[in-house]
C-alpha cells in the first residue's frame, strides 16, 4: 500500500525525500527485485530457450533492463543481447536467444501506451473500467470527445495513468477509430500540454464527417507519430469481450438462419427416424447445434424471473425433442453458463447472505440435475467450503446463543441443504446446529 511504501522509505532514507527521489528510490528497488526473479530456480532447468520457464524469466529481466534504461542505463540492454545471442535455440524458426528475446520476450511488454489502449477501447465499447486499478494503474479519465458518421467511428480523449506500484503519473491522448467490422485501431502517444488535444482533433473529426477514412488515418499517423495499437495487441480476455460483443449481431442472424431452417425442415428430418435410418452428419450435427442453441436461451432465464417450473418443463421438451430425432443435443454452451452462474451466485453469499439468492443457487443445480448435465462445480465447491469455514460456522454459534431467531435459522438450513447439494457432508453443521 501507499501507506506501507511511505514508512519504509521514511525509515530506511538517510535523508527526507523529494517525490522524484521517492520515485527513483522505488524503481531501483523494483529493477533489483525483477532482476533476482530472473535468476529463479526455473530458469535453470528448460528443454529449450523458447520454453515457459525461460520466457518467464526473460520476461523478468526485461522488465529490469527498462527500469535500468529509465535510469540512465540504457546501454544494459544491448550487452544483455550480446550474451544472450551466444545461447542457441533449438527451434530453427527462433535461432538464439536474441531470437526468443524479439519474438516471445519483447511483445509481452505492457508499456503504459498499451494499457492506455486497453482503457480506450474499452471506453469504445463502453464497457466498465476499474479506476482504482486498472492494470497496477490509477486511471483519471480527462476531456473526451466521440463522433459517428455512417459506419465510422472516432473516440478521442484524454486520460492520466498513475502506476500503484511505482506512483508515477503521465498524461496521455488517445485516439481510436471503429469503421464497422473492417478495422479497428488506437493510437496513443504522452499529452505535451492542455491544448494539445483542441488542436490534434480538429482535422480528424474534419475527415470523419466528409466520409474520408483515408485522410483520417493519414492524419491520426502524423499526429501522433507512432504505430496504432489493434485488438490482437489486448490482453486475451479483453480482446475475446469486444469480438463477442461485435459479433453479437452475426451471431443472432445466425441463429435466426439455423433456425428457419430447422422448423422448415424438421418433418423431413423426422422421416429419417421413421425409417429407422441415421441422418446425415451434416444435419445432425445442425438439428444438435440449434436445439443446444434454444436450451441456452431457456436456461439464461434463470437469471430472470420466470417461473422455475416452466424453465423445466421447456428443457425436458428440448430434450425430449432431440430424442425422438435422434440428435444429440449440445449442452456445452448452457454447461458453461450454468457453472459461471453457479460460482457467481455462491461468490454473492459472502455479500448478501440471504435466502433468495440461496433459493437461486437451489434452482441452478436442480435445473442441471433435471437436465441431466454435469456443472463444472469445482470453483463453486472450493467457494462454498470457504464460505462454510467462515460465515456458516458464526451463524451456527450466533444461533446457539440467540435462540428463537427464526429467519437466522431458516438461512442456515438454505445453506445446509445447499452443501448437500453440491456434494459436501454438512452432518457436522447439522450437529453443531442442533446440539444443546
Amino acid at each position: 500500500s501507499g501507506e506501507a511504501r511511505e514508512r519504509f522509505l521514511k525509515k530506511r532514507s538517510s535523508h527526507l525525500l523529494s517525490p522524484e527521489e521517492k520515485i527513483q528510490a522505488i524503481k531501483l528497488l523494483e529493477m533489483e527485485r525483477h532482476a533476482m526473479l530472473a535468476e529463479t530456480s526455473c530458469g535453470w532447468f528448460f528443454n529449450d530457450l523458447s520454453g515457459i520457464e525461460t520466457i518467464q524469466i526473460l520476461r523478468y529481466a526485461l522488465r529490469a533492463l527498462e527500469l535500468a534504461s529509465e535510469l540512465g542505463g540504457a546501454e544494459v540492454e544491448n550487452q544483455f543481447l550480446s550474451t544472450l545471442t551466444r545461447a542457441k535455440s533449438n527451434r530453427a524458426e527462433f535461432g538464439d536467444g536474441r531470437g526468443v528475446w524479439e519474438k516471445l520476450v519483447k511483445p509481452a511488454r505492457v508499456a503504459p501506451e498499451r494499457v492506455v489502449a486497453h482503457f480506450a477501447f474499452r471506453r469504445l465499447f463502453e464497457l466498465e473500467v476499474s479506476e482504482k486499478d486498472f492494470y497496477n494503474h490509477r486511471i483519471e479519465a480527462g476531456e473526451r470527445e466521440q463522433e459517428t458518421v455512417q459506419d465510422g467511428t472516432l473516440l478521442m480523449g484524454t486520460v492520466r495513468m498513475t502506476g500503484l506500484t511505482i506512483p508515477e503519473s503521465c498524461d496521455f491522448i488517445y485516439a481510436v477509430f471503429q469503421e464497422g467490422l473492417s478495422r479497428i485501431l488506437c493510437f496513443v502517444k504522452r499529452l505535451q500540454g492542455p491544448a494539445e488535444f483542441h488542436k490534434l482533433n480538429v482535422a480528424p473529426l474534419g475527415f470523419l464527417r466528409k466520409g474520408m477514412p483515408a485522410e483520417l488515418l493519414r492524419s491520426l499517423r502524423e499526429s501522433f507519430q507512432s504505430e496504432p495499437f489493434f485488438l490482437r495487441d489486448l490482453f486475451p480476455e479483453e480482446r475475446n469481450q469486444i469480438l463477442w460483443m461485435l459479433s453479437q449481431k452475426m451471431r443472432e442472424d445466425l441463429f435466426e438462419t439455423v433456425f428457419r431452417f430447422y422448423e422448415e425442415h424438421h418433418s423431413g428430418m423426422a422421416l429419417f427416424q421413421e425409417a429407422a435410418s441415421a441422418l446425415p452428419e451434416e444435419l445432425r450435427q445442425l438439428g444438435g447445434w440449434t436445439l443446444g442453441a434454444r436450451l441456452l436461451q431457456v436456461v439464461r432465464r434463470l437469471e430472470s424471473r420466470d417461473s422455475f417450473d416452466e424453465i423445466v418443463r421447456e428443457g425436458k421438451v428440448l430434450f425430449e425433442e432431440a430424442e425422438s430425432q435422434g440428435l444429440l443435443i449440445q449442452t456445452q454452451p448452457s454447461v458453461e453458463f450454468l457453472s459461471g452462474l453457479l460460482n457467481l451466485w455462491i461468490e454473492k453469499l459472502f455479500h448478501e447472505p440471504d435466502p433468495p439468492l440461496v433459493e437461486k443457487l437451489e434452482r441452478v443445480l436442480a435445473l442441471a440435475k433435471d437436465l441431466r448435465m454435469s456443472l463444472y462445480d469445482r470453483i463453486a465447491q472450493d467457494l462454498f467450503f470457504v464460505f462454510a469455514q467462515r460465515v456458516l460456522r458464526d451463524w451456527i454459534e450466533t444461533y446457539r446463543r440467540e435462540k428463537g431467531d427464526m429467519p437466522r435459522l431458516q438461512r442456515i438450513q438454505a445453506v445446509i441443504l445447499l452443501g448437500n447439494q453440491l456434494g459436501f457432508n454438512m452432518k457436522p453443521y447439522e450437529s453443531r446446529l442442533h446440539s444443546t
